[in-house]
């Protein structure tokens, strides 16, 4: 993975894309114009350089699998926009990755559903294996989780805040990415399951969105 959750670029300034732009389907990601464009082909630029790194350390053997990274993949629209640019020639011209990674942790903002996310990694995938049948890009749900008991700000109404709909959620998600079009999910990864509440200690989300509870008890146990 080069880079995490990149959706605003890396490497502040060099590398940011759109950092006061206007609104629109990339929100605060847009600049206008030649600036747009050029912070695209920065970020672009530092991207192509990372990846020439690992494929540097790969030499003759097998190749490494590379996967960029975004956040907010309920969204609408927006790994579309933000894959579609990347890869552009007059834009980021990053083409030598493998896997297209987006992040999803469920909330009721404005903008973003599980709806959303399902249709925008449709897209992705039809995309995909229509620019390269025999090889297209294969798309990754690189973080998510979701909380088993009741905590201030997570959670929405699709799912409980419990054990089983921690664990429903998990089911969900993981069968969007099982169920693209051309069998382009390549896998999903949860987020910080051993995140147990401790005494003493300020713990991601207070423990809420651990797999396993403060006695080792699996929250719920995934299969």
């Amino acid at each position: 993975q080069v880079g995490n959750e990149t959706t605003n670029g890396m490497l502040w300034q060099s590398g940011t894309i759109g950092q006061n732009g206007s609104a629109g389907v990339g929100g605060d990601l847009l600049y206008s114009g030649s600036q747009q464009t050029l912070s695209w082909q920065n970020f672009g630029g530092l991207l192509n350089s990372a990846i020439a790194g690992v494929r540097a350390v790969q030499g003759a053997g097998p190749r490494i699998p590379v996967a960029l990274s975004i956040d907010s993949g309920d969204k609408n629209g927006l790994p579309q926009y933000f894959f579609g640019n990347i890869t552009s020639p007059s834009m980021g011209n990053v083409t030598d990755f493998d896997i297209e990674g987006v992040d999803y942790y469920p909330s009721n903002s404005s903008g973003k559903s599980f709806a959303f996310l399902q249709s925008n990694l449709t897209t992705l995938a039809n995309t995909n294996y229509a620019a390269n049948p025999g090889n297209p890009k294969k798309i990754m749900l690189l973080e998510t989780n979701y909380p088993y008991t009741t905590h201030s700000g997570l959670g929405i109404s699709q799912w409980p805040s419990t054990p089983a709909g921690q664990e429903q959620e998990f089911i969900d998600v993981r069968n969007v990415i099982m169920n693209l079009p051309h069998n382009d999910g390549e896998g999903i990864l949860y987020w910080y399951p051993e995140s147990v509440q401790a005494g003493g200690y300020n713990i991601y989300n207070g423990g809420a969105t651990a797999l396993f509870s403060s006695t080792g008890n699996a929250e719920p146990a995934l299969s």
